[in-house]
């Protein structure tokens, strides 16, 4: 899936890589593919809107304001630090302000 975003001035892509996952061999095959993806996405700049496991630290390492922000606004709704913890960019046991 491809979409042209912002005037033409970059596009959203989303890849599905169909296998069998009881197949250990394409399995490891996907994920060298896709580790091989995201290095090559992050050496031509790309930007990960969605940090999914795999490919999230290339994404927050790429966008420490992105990082900040969140981290903001974690503080704001969720204090307690009580809602998926250890998920995105917050360390498992990361405290309030960090």
């Amino acid at each position: 899936y491809i979409q042209p975003v912002v005037q033409g001035t970059s596009c959203h892509c989303e890849f599905t890589l169909y296998h069998d996952p009881a197949d250990g061999a394409a399995s490891e095959l996907t994920r060298r593919f896709e580790a091989a993806a995201v290095d090559r996405l992050e050496t031509e700049g790309a930007f990960f809107s969605r940090p999914y496991p795999g490919w999230a630290d290339v994404a927050y390492r790429r966008s420490p304001d992105t990082v900040a922000m969140q981290k903001k606004v974690k503080d704001i709704f969720d204090p307690n630090r009580i809602l998926n913890p250890g998920k995105l960019c917050f360390a498992a046991g990361e405290k309030r302000g960090n």
